[in-house]
């Protein structure tokens, strides 16, 4: 779930002639107020479960001085109403390699795991461009 909030107000009295306000008939005429406030909440729901088990295979893209593998890999699902992205990159050592040419992820150095999706849940839980505008530091209030 995500909820964002912001609320702006300025007031601004008018400028003054020899320390007295500008009036029209008593009535200052150059003193200005304004107000602004946006609200998002956007809320996604998937019966899917986010865990990471399974395999992936990867790709060795370099070889370190001291023998390490550097290694990445990508993997694509379509699921329910979209699509999931698993990417996966580090360095293993080949002592941790297995005799089935496997390796778990916590023999992974420097893993960078990534799990994302594209589709109507990913859309859901995403404020839209005019709010993203408002939240922004380009918005006027």
């Amino acid at each position: 779930m995500t909820k964002t909030t912001k609320a702006t107000s300025v007031a601004n009295t008018g400028p003054t002639i020899f320390g007295k306000t500008i009036t029209t008939k008593g009535v200052p005429i150059l003193n200005t107020s304004m107000t602004g406030a946006d609200a998002f909440d956007g809320e996604g729901a998937s019966t899917q479960s986010n865990s990471l088990a399974g395999s992936l295979t990867v790709t060795v893209t370099d070889v370190q001085a001291n023998g390490n593998l550097v290694v990445q890999g990508d993997k694509t699902l379509k699921l329910n109403q979209g699509d999931e992205y698993v990417h996966i990159a580090g360095v293993i050592r080949p002592a941790d390699i297995a005799t089935d040419n496997t390796v778990t992820s916590d023999k992974i150095a420097d893993a960078h795991i990534s799990y994302s999706g594209k589709g109507v849940t990913d859309s859901a839980n995403r404020m839209g461009w005019l709010a993203r505008f408002f939240n922004s530091a380009y918005a006027p209030f």
